[in-house]
């Protein structure tokens, strides 16, 4: 059950379970939210998509976590302006939009459990806000390549991904990986990135 958590409330008890696989989009921009989501298993990432195609990473959900967005559009009544997609399968606890009314009106524990929540996952926007606008490509993508990299330091994930997490264009993407594989700080092959010079990546994305 969702109380087997000291930090989540008694009434996440009362939603309903449901589950959704890799690849699912749960929410896009423009749709209305009718839905408290609180996320048991798995990971969900919400990107803000622009007008030119692009999108931006804004956060990802993990588990025993809720979605701010979701918490904002059902306080503030707002359309979504962003696109949630399911990362990892994902298993979710789902409120309807009165019983979580009720709840913020009835619980004190839960409403300090939502703005908890909220307060956080807002400071970690800030914090990619002051990212994007002061910190440099090479710092972002550095980041972002010891973020993903598995066992073997080696990276799964597109230009098109990783542009999108740090907030830039792909062919800047590419650019830059196609510097740093001449250099032998990665070697690029289809479909993977190895990362060769951990050490130097790391220097980077510490910005020294």
């Amino acid at each position: 059950m969702a109380n087997n958590s000291k930090l989540v409330p008694a009434e996440l008890d009362l939603c309903k379970p449901s589950t959704a696989p890799k690849g699912t989009t749960l929410f896009n921009a423009g749709d209305k939210c009718r839905l408290f989501v609180f996320l048991l298993s798995g990971r969900i990432r919400v990107d803000l998509a622009s007008e030119t195609g692009g999108s931006l990473l804004l956060y990802r959900i993990n588990p025993n976590d809720s979605c701010v967005l979701t918490t904002s559009c059902l306080l503030s009544g707002d359309l979504y302006c962003a696109q949630a997609t399911v990362e990892e399968d994902a298993s979710l606890l789902t409120m309807p939009a009165d019983q979580f009314f009720s709840a913020m009106e009835n619980s004190q524990e839960f409403r300090s459990f939502v703005f908890s929540s909220f307060s956080h996952r807002l400071s970690s926007l800030m914090a990619k806000l002051d990212e994007v606008a002061f910190r440099s490509i090479d710092h972002r993508l550095a980041s972002s390549l010891l973020l993903h990299a598995k066992k073997g330091f080696t990276v799964h994930a597109t230009h098109e991904q990783l542009a999108a997490e740090i907030g830039t264009a792909r062919e800047v993407v590419s650019r830059k990986l196609s510097q740093w594989d001449s250099t032998d700080i990665i070697k690029r092959s289809r479909g993977e990135i190895q990362l060769l010079a951990v050490e130097q990546l790391e220097s980077i994305a510490e910005g020294r």
